[in-house]
C-alpha cells in the first residue's frame, strides 16, 4: 500500500509530488523523476526528508554542500517548509516499482535505518532549526500574521 501522500508540515500541507517538482529543478546535478520526499517523525512532528539520484555525470565532482543548499532554498522559497534531511542517492538507485514510481514507503523505510545508496548526505542539527518565522524573515516574505 502507498504511504499517506499529504504531509503535514509546519501547519500546511503538502504533497510530496510537489515538492519532488521543486527538488529536481533546483541544482544541475539532479536526476528528473528520480526523488522522494516524505516525513519522518520527530518529537511528535512531520520532519521533511528528500531522497534525490544525482546524475551520473556529476557524480565524480559532486559538492555536497552546494547541492544541500540548493534544494534547501528552493523548498523553502516554494513551499515555506524547512527540509530536515537530505540524502544524495548514486545514480540509478532510488526505489521503484516495476512500472517506474518512486517507491517512498521504502525509501522513509531505508532512510530510518541507513540503507540508501547514498553519495551525500545532510542531516538538520539541533542549532539549525528554523521557525516558520526564522524561514519567513529569511526569504524577505512578509508574514501574514503581521
Amino acid at each position: 500500500c502507498r504511504l499517506k501522500e499529504l504531509m503535514i508540515l509546519w501547519g500546511n500541507n503538502r504533497y510530496p509530488q510537489h515538492i519532488e517538482a521543486t527538488v529536481e529543478k533546483s541544482h544541475p546535478a539532479l536526476r528528473p523523476n528520480a526523488s522522494a520526499a516524505f516525513s519522518v517523525d520527530l518529537d511528535g512532528e512531520e520532519r521533511l526528508v528528500i531522497a534525490q539520484e544525482i546524475k551520473r555525470s556529476y557524480l565524480r565532482h559532486l559538492v555536497v554542500d552546494e547541492v544541500v543548499a540548493a534544494i534547501r532554498q528552493a523548498v523553502a522559497q516554494e513551499h515555506i517548509a524547512d527540509v530536515y534531511g537530505i540524502v544524495l542517492l548514486k545514480t540509478g538507485s532510488i526505489p521503484k516499482t516495476s512500472s517506474g514510481k518512486i517507491k517512498r514507503r521504502e525509501c522513509r523505510l531505508r532512510f530510518l535505518d541507513d540503507t540508501l545508496e547514498a553519495v551525500g548526505q545532510w542531516r538538520q542539527s539541533q542549532l539549525q532549526q528554523r521557525s516558520i518565522t526564522d524561514l519567513l524573515s529569511q526569504l524577505n516574505v512578509a508574514s501574514s500574521e503581521s
